[in-house]
């Protein structure tokens, strides 16, 4: 109340963020991305600093509920990696949603670790998701004992702004790579029991995709 009454726009736009973050753990979409579309608006207002870059990571977050990644190919291959090397963990999604492999694999054993800051369980589970994506044995031992600190949760949950699904889901999806079916069967059936938790329709129906067929992952 005192946000909105004294017109706060930053403070504004985080109340909007969690919002949004509300509406996509429980799988209200549209109305996920309606607070998103404040939020941003309000940061521009403000001044924020990169502020259309967290309204474009929040976009990403629900196109990857969604199904509807690659729409953002164009707008995420404009962002220069060399000034944050784990765009490039970002970058790969929609790239692999439109079958391009090659180029969603290109420098990825060079990758830089993921920090410890406020978005690692966040980037943790991007690069988990294009490590089974690309069934590439070697980055998925690499991202799986790191992303494991995360399970049980959410994957970015702690930043309170962006969600991207059960950390499990990508779990199971790592054990898989790994040639640990029965592992991964574990790991998503503990995904579903959060993701129903959740009331996300959309997490819980990919997970219940992989329980009904392993060998897709």
């Amino acid at each position: 109340d005192l946000v909105e009454t004294f017109r706060w726009s930053q403070a504004a736009a985080l109340v909007a963020m969690m919002r949004a973050t509300m509406a996509h753990l429980s799988g209200r979409l549209t109305e996920a991305e309606a607070h998103n579309r404040t939020a941003t608006e309000r940061l521009m207002s403000s001044g924020a600093f990169d502020a259309a870059g967290i309204g474009l990571l929040a976009l990403l977050t629900l196109r990857v509920t969604d199904h509807r990644v690659a729409e953002l190919v164009d707008v995420l291959g404009q962002i220069d990696t060399t000034a944050d090397a784990l765009i490039a963990d970002l970058r790969a999604l929609p790239l692999l949603a439109l079958g391009r492999r090659d180029d969603a694999a290109r420098g990825r054993h060079d990758l830089p670790p993921v920090p410890y800051n406020f978005f690692r369980s966040l980037v943790l589970t991007f690069r988990g998701m294009v490590a089974s994506a690309l069934a590439d044995p070697i980055e998925a031992a690499r991202v799986e004992p790191e992303l494991r600190s995360y399970r049980g949760q959410v994957g970015g949950g702690g930043t309170g702004s962006f969600v991207v699904g059960p950390v499990d889901t990508v779990l199971g999806d790592l054990a898989l790579t790994l040639g640990r079916p029965d592992e991964a069967l574990e790991w998503w059936r503990g995904a579903l029991t959060l993701a129903e938790r959740c009331g996300n329709g959309w997490w819980a129906a990919d997970i219940r995709r992989r329980l009904g067929d392993p060998a897709r992952g």
